[in-house]
């Protein structure tokens, strides 16, 4: 949560000692039931994707191009770019070097 976007009564909250006392009792919980390592790779992995999404965002408004011009250019929905570029669709490989490539990027694996 960005400091500017804080309501001023969470503020109070959030050093009450009603909310340490949940803050406690979560730190206790996940110290007796750890999140299993699968799930955390998953998030990772939906970070990672994320951010290569937020990567081709970036790319298509440098270029100064709109959704739809983009999507011409790749023969997709405008709809369906701005999906990607939301992280709202989990997409194919294939499909995502497609946009990659018509915004002029050239992936590789490191």
């Amino acid at each position: 949560m960005r400091a500017e976007k804080v309501n001023p009564d969470l503020k109070k909250y959030a050093n009450s000692p009603i909310a340490l006392a949940q803050v406690a009792r979560a730190k206790a919980f996940l110290e007796k039931h750890p999140v299993p390592p699968h799930l955390l790779e998953r998030s990772e992995s939906k970070r990672q994707t994320a951010e290569l999404c937020n990567t081709l965002k970036d790319e298509r408004n440098r270029q100064h191009l709109t959704q739809s011009q983009l999507a011409e250019r790749v023969g997709m929905h405008k709809e369906f770019i701005s999906r990607i570029e939301n992280g709202h669709v989990d997409v194919q490989l294939s499909t995502f070097l497609k946009v990659a490539e018509g915004l002029g990027l050239k992936m590789s694996i490191a």
